[in-house]
């Protein structure tokens, strides 16, 4: 139950015109209207911790649904406002570290400690670190689903539903692996002008990782399902147009979606990792599909300033296929010739 009390409160959203909206029954249906046809209200959770602090009416007078918040909010420090660094998460904040606020990452490792058959499910809007990745049965990303959350995830661990997700970003094993381990400014007062230097040019994302050989702990484009995919026949179909097709094949027992992405992964021996095509692909058990891709020539090519247009140098061009940045599983090498164009 305490678990559940703070995730209501980390993982809630909405916004209502007045604390006292909860007191009048409307705390299941505010955070849905509201959000769609009053945004830019004032924020709930504001409003009542003014509320609570002023003490204007009974603990009792509150509906169980705000009884739960202030206890979650108290329980999990949201309610010490003093000045110090805060581990949140949100618009306008920029996180601290890797970890998950409030302690959640000791309390999972404790839980899985008690039963090892435990599956997190996590919602949250960036890469964490999980210290206890190895101690839980399975991890469930569902980052921010929105309100009908609960009968989604409901759904997945209990199988009605084939995860068929793909992470959109990288997991680094620690902050080292990223582009910059420290937070600029970090313990300033609020609004103090702060410098950034982003200097890592096109090597933002999966592409920082590859082009630097860092093995990150959970990388782009992956995710699991309950069932199994092969992905094979990789083949060029027009070298000219950069045209390719690739077979993929369901060999488990449930219908699911596979996402074959197709990566440029060197070019004359150079390390030059990009993702050029992919495509989701749906499949009952045991059926196989073919997939065609055609390369937008911009995604290999340079822009030349001075003169206004693209160049696909001249040169050795290796492509690779598979189901994540670090997991490919054909390659093809193909010898381009220059082509400059326009658009």
């Amino acid at each position: 139950m305490e678990i559940q009390r703070i995730c209501d409160v980390r993982f809630g959203g909405g916004a209502v015109p007045s604390w006292d909206y909860a007191l009048k029954g409307l705390d299941q249906e505010s955070g849905i209207q509201l959000d769609v046809m009053q945004w830019g209200a004032e924020a709930f959770k504001d409003s009542l911790r003014h509320a609570y602090q002023n003490d204007p009416l009974p603990e009792e007078r509150l509906s169980d649904m705000v009884q739960h918040i202030l206890y979650a909010m108290y329980a999990v420090g949201v309610m010490d406002w003093k000045e110090k660094i805060m581990v949140d998460t949100g618009e306008g904040f920029d996180l601290v570290d890797l970890s998950l606020p409030q302690g959640q990452d000791q309390l999972i490792d404790e839980i899985a400690q008690v039963n090892p058959n435990t599956i997190d499910v996590l919602q949250t809007g960036n890469a964490v670190h999980m210290p206890w990745k190895d101690k839980v049965k399975a991890i469930l990303q569902a980052w921010f689903p929105g309100q009908g959350d609960a009968p989604a995830i409901a759904e997945i661990l209990t199988g009605q539903v084939n995860p068929s997700g793909k992470l959109p970003l990288t997991f680094p094993t620690d902050l080292d692996q990223t582009p910059r381990p420290s937070l600029a400014g970090l313990g300033t007062p609020w609004g103090t002008p702060t410098t950034i230097i982003y200097n890592e040019g096109a090597d933002v994302g999966y592409r920082w990782y590859a082009n630097r050989k860092l093995s990150p702990m959970i990388s782009f484009g992956y995710g699991l399902s309950y069932t199994h995919f092969e992905i094979s026949h990789f083949k060029i179909e027009h070298k000219n147009k950069l045209q390719f097709s690739v077979t993929v094949k369901n060999t488990g027992a449930m219908k699911g979606a596979e996402v074959p992405q197709l990566y440029l992964e060197k070019w004359n021996e150079t390390h030059r990792f990009r993702l050029v095509a992919f495509d989701k692909i749906e499949l009952q058990p045991g059926e196989s599909k073919t997939i065609h891709f055609a390369i937008d020539p911009r995604l290999i090519a340079d822009f030349d300033w001075k003169n206004q247009h693209w160049r696909v140098n001249k040169g050795i061009y290796t492509f690779a296929i598979g189901n994540s940045s670090t997991h490919l599983v054909e390659r093809i090498t193909l010898e381009l010739k220059e082509n400059i164009f326009k658009d």
